[in-house]
């Protein structure tokens, strides 16, 4: 009899097995492997050391393990469910040219798939899944419309749906799993990943998951219809004021996107297209690739820094052309490998300050910022970073000479009180202008820079008024703000500019403070008065106000500050009129003159622009344009005469 129990036992066992495979076993209906091991990659650019995690469903970790070097990650499971999620958070951010070095970032985005498991793989038990943002995207989607009574086979449908309405959005084929593609490898996955990376990083909000779900909330509405392909992107549907719109952020922020949208749009556009998948990309392409992000990232700085109404589209789309040219002309004679992020940072902010200047110059002088904050703290390279942007090109190449260990301990000392917040910004600003300044006098002299800005009462005083001014007004929705306010956030910036020029020509005194008071209320009024009149009107004397510089060590007169600025916007009417000319570069060098001849005169003297424009020195050509002439012509004229006539304007 026991051995008649046994063989039936063993018969019902058998029959179990056959009927749910023999690799595998059944649990509540849903068929799950034993021991599979499962791997992937996870990418933005390649992303390394970040955490794995495989989940059920329903929500139930099952193993954890990293990402490796390349951002592959390798861990067994047991039970691994037929459908099942992989989420990652953390790790470093190999970046657009997907190679690991010290220009890496960390990554604060947190992805995810929804990974079908492979039975036909010819590797036994083994199941691949890969998570980009885009994947994260199709995972969004699904979590957005799951309900809480939905079963496991539920998810797994809904995930199928979601990715083909990702398909769809990016014209990609209807059965397309980017979950089983290898973004590494693959330019339409990579290029994809990357467009959704830099989507969330256009949008000005703290926490960029809530970007991504805005974009796959467009997405799932079908607000989405762009062309991602192997050798091309093209995100004209792309409408980045509703995903903006969508994320939460404020009003502000939202109107500055929608005002420069396409030039955001276009320079997401550039990096995508030269950005390719760590199988193809080569040394070149490295260079391309760091160089388009720069100017990208430099792009989102100055739209940052810029009030609503003072932003202009064909100032943004001049200063991102020439940043792209200009950093990746530097990048080509410094070690990309051997940077980091504060030095791309650098190299950016160092070439938007010396637009068209000698790359060679420029290189020496990122050697030497290297050399010299080799080993300083996190706010000293701040002050030398400031130092450097206040210098004058042609002392670049000096200051670290000047600098050496004992002038940097003696600044690290100073600042480690300066709070990391937007006044002690500021004051590492004021302290970098004042160093650069005693540099080009011939002497470093740090305890008189510090002195006279981190440790001067009245500044600190001025700078914190100026700051409360701009906080208060902030506090009010963009909508509701009045034209008063509008101009004293304007008024703000530019007093805050002055109050930098002004500490490098003389002591920042109470005489200096009641005329900063003056100052800021005089430009408001004027403003407002623009702000009545047209937008026309309003950006002319926005613009104007970068080349009227104000000695505040002397009585603010607010006729002499207004006759100044008609005879500057007269200038600036007369530059827009000249042909074959860089209209925002010769502003620039222009404002750039003003300021140097003022400091070194110590506020005695002003450029004469009239007299700089007859002399053409900052006309900035554009290539010759060529118009061809039709040439009439006899049958018996040879071929040779026959040429149409070419004349260069």
């Amino acid at each position: 009899m026991k051995r008649l129990i046994s063989i039936i036992a063993i018969f019902t066992i058998s029959m179990f097995f056959v009927s749910c495979g023999s690799s595998v076993h059944c649990t509540k209906g849903v068929t799950t492997a034993s021991y599979t091991t499962t791997k992937g990659a996870v990418s933005d650019g390649p992303i390394y050391n970040a955490n794995v995690k495989i989940e059920t469903l329903d929500g139930k970790v099952l193993a954890e393990t990293t990402t490796d070097d390349d951002g592959h990650y390798e861990v067994n499971v047991t039970d691994l469910p037929e459908v099942y999620r992989v989420r990652i958070s953390g790790g470093h951010d190999k970046g657009v040219d997907s190679e690991k070095n010290a220009n890496d970032e960390n990554n604060t985005l947190e992805m995810s798939a929804i990974v079908t498991r492979d039975t036909d793989s010819n590797e036994t038990n083994k199941s691949v899944g890969y998570i980009t943002p885009a994947t994260t995207l199709v995972d969004s989607i699904v979590e957005d419309g799951a309900l809480p009574t939905d079963t496991v086979e539920d998810t797994a449908k809904k995930a199928v749906e979601a990715q083909k309405t990702v398909n769809s959005s990016f014209n990609l084929s209807e059965d397309t799993n980017l979950a089983k593609i290898d973004p590494t490898k693959d330019e339409v996955a990579n290029k994809l990943a990357n467009l959704i990376g830099l989507i969330t990083k256009s949008i000005p909000a703290d926490n960029k998951n809530v970007v991504l779900k805005s974009v796959a909330k467009n997405i799932k509405e079908k607000k989405i219809n762009v062309s991602v392909s192997a050798m091309d992107v093209s995100i004209d549907d792309l409408n980045l004021t509703k995903i903006a719109t969508d994320a939460n952020i404020s009003d502000e922020d939202v109107d500055k996107v929608e005002k420069v949208e396409s030039v955001i749009k276009t320079q997401i556009e550039n990096v995508v297209k030269v950005t390719k998948a760590a199988k193809f990309i080569e040394k070149t392409d490295k260079k391309d690739a760091v160089s388009a992000k720069s100017a990208f990232v430099e792009l989102l700085k100055e739209i940052k820094n810029q009030e609503v109404d003072e932003l202009n589209i064909d100032t943004l789309v001049s200063l991102v052309g020439e940043l792209d040219k200009a950093i990746k002309s530097i990048i080509e004679g410094i070690n990309l490998n051997a940077t980091s992020p504060d030095d791309i940072d650098f190299i950016g902010g160092l070439v938007k300050n010396n637009l068209h200047k000698d790359s060679k110059i420029l290189v020496n002088a990122y050697q030497g910022y290297k050399k010299v904050t080799k080993t300083t703290s996190i706010k000293v390279k701040k002050v030398i970073k400031y130092t450097y942007f206040n210098s004058n090109i042609t002392t670049l190449t000096e200051i670290n000479n000047k600098l050496n260990d004992s002038t940097l301990s003696e600044i690290d000392s100073a600042i480690k009180d300066l709070s990391n917040n937007e006044e002690g910004d500021l004051l590492s600003d004021m302290l970098g202008a004042k160093i650069a300044q005693n540099i080009e006098d011939g002497d470093v002299n740090v305890n008189d820079a510090i002195n006279e800005t981190i440790k001067n009462s009245e500044l600190v005083k001025s700078i914190e008024s100026q700051i409360q001014t701009k906080e208060e007004i902030k506090k009010t929705e963009y909508s509701k703000r009045t034209q008063e306010d509008k101009a004293k956030l304007i008024a703000v910036k530019k007093v805050v500019k002055d109050i930098k020029i002004n500490i490098k020509i003389e002591k920042f005194t109470k005489t200096t403070a009641k005329n900063v008071g003056s100052a800021f209320d005089g430009i408001v009024k004027d403003l407002v008065n623009g702000y009545k009149d047209n937008i026309k009107t309003l950006l002319e004397k926005v613009e104007a106000l970068n080349f009227v510089v104000l000695n505040l060590n002397q009585e603010f007169k607010e006729d002499t500050y207004k006759e100044e600025q008609k005879i500057v916007i007269n200038n600036i009417n007369t530059i827009n009129k000249i042909k074959n000319i860089d209209r925002v570069q010769t502003i620039k060098n222009l404002s750039t003159k003003i300021i140097d001849k003022f400091v070194q005169s110590k506020g005695k003297e002003k450029l004469d622009i009239e007299d700089e424009l007859e002399n053409g020195d900052v006309k900035v050509a554009l290539p010759p344009r060529v118009i061809t002439l039709p040439l009439p012509t006899l049958k018996s004229m040879p071929e040779s005469l026959k040429t149409p006539i070419k004349i260069t304007l």
